[in-house]
């Protein structure tokens, strides 16, 4: 689950700083995606359902296509989307 507080800054969207940045992020009502900064093919979607305290966020979807991604197991894309999850929330800052 997430805040409200941190559903507002999820609106803000991830943008990437550099070329180096990997990922973008955006939420649209009733989903969170992520999106390969360089080819802008969407990846990861989350499901957004709204709570009384903030908002339940999953189950995670990830694209299914070898051409647009090449998906190594289900814990590393898990891994992954909860580290781009928590940048776009502002929990937590590191690199992607």
């Amino acid at each position: 689950t997430i805040s409200l507080a941190e559903a507002e800054h999820a609106r803000g969207g991830l943008l990437p700083d550099s070329m180096d940045d990997k990922w973008s992020g955006f939420w649209n009502e009733g989903e969170i995606g992520f999106y390969r900064s360089w080819t802008g093919k969407q990846i990861y979607i989350l499901r957004v359902k709204p709570l009384d305290s903030g908002y339940e966020v999953g189950p995670l979807e990830v694209v299914d296509d070898p051409s647009v991604y090449r998906r190594s197991d289900d814990a590393a894309d898990l891994k992954l989307a909860s580290i781009l999850l928590g940048r776009l929330i502002k929990r937590d800052a590191s690199p992607a």
